[in-house]
């Protein structure tokens, strides 16, 4: 699942494969997006980072980092157990994409 390289005195743990949760919950985030009809850009800007990397982090295999997950439920306007929840993600109830993303 995981090798280590030794980088001089530390040592470094690379992942060559997500974790089955780390999958879900990317499945959950593509799910969303594409449920609300939000485009890769609109969220990586509201998110705070480049469109490659969200890119990255959806469609290839690099894992998620803690705050990167943070940003992405915070430009969805979401808890951060959101799509970590047994239940599948819905639309915005109620709510425009708008009310989330404001114009820039």
């Amino acid at each position: 699942m995981f090798g280590i390289k030794k980088k001089g005195r530390k040592e470094e743990v690379s992942y060559t494969k997500k974790h089955p949760f780390d999958e879900m919950v990317i499945d959950k985030i593509n799910d969303f997006m594409t449920e609300n009809m939000l485009s890769l850009s609109l969220v990586a800007n509201k998110a705070g980072m480049t469109y490659d990397r969200l890119y990255q982090l959806l469609h290839k295999n690099k894992l998620i980092k803690l705050k990167e997950y943070v940003d992405i439920c915070d430009a969805f306007g979401v808890d951060l157990d959101f799509f970590v929840r047994e239940k599948k993600t819905t639309r915005l109830q109620g709510k425009k994409k708008t009310d989330y993303f404001e114009p820039f």
